[in-house]
């Protein structure tokens, strides 16, 4: 009996997610596609337009709301970079799976290019700040 797996861990350990279950890790991110390569998107509206610029474009679509939206757009990308390992891998997933495009850019450059664009706007225009409750 002391062998025996129990718990959570002895259930993921043969889990195997699947492709929609995996896209519910990148709400986020997959809004950021949606908007710079849907139909009438970002990407399309002038040839010239860059990468970067194409996401300031998309921050100025966002702002003020950059706290609570950036950070966990970062986060995904990050987080699909770690899953995964990958040009095929992101390829696969991304555009093959949910028709999302990555541009010019292989994905294995496009995600740190997002995340690298969304930090610095962050530390540029958005200090951070809390409160202690009770210390107002």
């Amino acid at each position: 009996m002391e062998q025996w797996e129990t718990g959570y861990t002895s259930k993921l350990n043969d889990a195997i997610p699947t492709r929609h279950e995996l896209n519910f890790r990148f709400p986020h991110l997959n809004h950021l596609l949606q908007v710079y390569f849907g139909q009438d998107g970002i990407a399309y509206e002038d040839d010239e337009t860059t990468e970067v610029q194409g996401l300031e474009m998309y921050i100025e679509s966002v702002h003020p709301t950059c706290p609570w939206r950036l950070p966990g757009l970062v986060g995904e990308c990050h987080e699909a970079l770690a899953l995964f390992h990958d040009e095929d891998s992101l390829f696969w997933f991304f555009q093959e799976g949910y028709l999302m495009g990555s541009g010019s850019l292989p994905w294995t450059e496009w995600l740190p290019l997002i995340a690298d664009t969304m930090t610095a706007h962050m530390r540029e225009h958005h200090s951070y700040r809390w409160r202690t409750l009770g210390r107002d």
